[in-house]
């Protein structure tokens, strides 16, 4: 029972320290793709609702051509 809590208290720990890192930071691979899509962008300082914004664009079908990421991409840089 003891090993239960124990395993179960490492991995929460993991979970929140993992949340707390991503925060306010696109990974590398989104962060290559939107500087691709608007490369005067500034991607520092983001939010966490930004981060979260640009991540589902550059994930979803909003890259399809006609659907304009890189104007979506501004509109959600230009929020503050």
């Amino acid at each position: 029972m003891k090993n239960l809590i124990l395993a179960a208290l490492i991995a929460g720990a993991s979970v929140s320290s993992v949340a707390a890192m991503s925060a306010g930071q696109l990974s590398e691979v989104d962060r290559i793709e939107a500087q691709r899509l608007v490369p005067s962008a500034d991607l520092s300082n983001l939010t966490p609702a930004q981060v979260t914004a640009i991540e589902f664009l550059l994930t979803s079908d909003n890259l399809k051509a006609g659907n304009n990421p890189a104007g979506k991409l501004q509109v959600i840089l230009n929020r503050s």
